[in-house]
């Protein structure tokens, strides 16, 4: 097994990034609004034992805690938007079932057909809806796909990092702006606005890429069952 399919440095900065802005979110949320003055005493305490530490354990811990801490908190997160599938009808789910979805993701009757026909033959089905071998027919475009999987893989990487972002940068920008209400009330309210919009907008984001992922898995899928029945006229 090769190595960059077990990790990736894209796999890592989908954690790594998030893990930061959860940490400016610990941080906004445990330093007090009105600290009394022993904070700033005990904060230039360890100011002076933080400047003890030699830089290289400081470089690594910069890399390593945000990592761990965005790995940490990312199955919070998948919760969130496994929760939010249910009422967004999950491409994955619907994109075969529902016509509606079907053709929203370009997968038109005749294409979802193909499909049907072909993952049936192929995984040996018994009749049920092919939307069952969604995670085969991926197994098998990642086995078969040359390029094209990797045009799946970059829209997954971005997918990810959405779905990672979702609660940690609105969270951040709702804490700050909380903060800032009262003595800067026009930037607080400001900032408070843009949490909003921007979990909106990564809601968005996340699903419109999921549905771009599903598209782009099926339409591999019909290309290398395609290739393959010319590859056996040919014979």
């Amino acid at each position: 097994m090769k190595a960059e399919n077990i990790f990736s440095i894209k796999d890592f900065f989908n954690y790594y990034f998030p893990g930061v802005i959860w940490i400016l979110v610990f941080v906004v949320l445990l330093i007090p609004i009105h600290p009394h003055p022993m904070f700033y005493h005990y904060y230039s305490d360890l100011g002076s034992y933080v400047s003890e530490v030699p830089e290289s354990i400081w470089l690594i811990l910069l890399v390593i805690i945000p990592y761990i801490i965005g790995f940490a908190m990312n199955p919070m997160v998948v919760k969130l938007t496994k929760k939010l599938q249910k009422g967004n009808r999950n491409a994955i789910v619907y994109s075969m079932a529902d016509e509606k979805i079907g053709n929203k993701v370009q997968l038109w009757r005749n294409k979802r057909r193909l499909i049907e026909k072909y993952s049936r033959n192929l995984f040996h089905g018994d009749g049920k809806n092919p939307k069952e071998y969604f995670f085969y027919i991926r197994s098998y475009v990642a086995d078969h796909g040359g390029e094209m999987f990797g045009l799946i893989v970059r829209v997954r990487n971005i997918l990810e990092f959405s779905e990672a972002m979702l609660i940690p940068f609105p969270l951040l920008m709702f804490f700050i702006g909380i903060r800032l209400i009262y003595p800067f009330f026009s930037v607080g309210f400001m900032l408070i606005g843009i949490s909003f919009l921007s979990f909106y907008f990564l809601y968005w984001r996340y699903f419109r890429l999921r549905e771009i992922w599903v598209k782009h898995i099926y339409r591999a899928f019909l290309v290398i069952m395609r290739n393959e029945e010319l590859t056996k006229k040919k014979k």
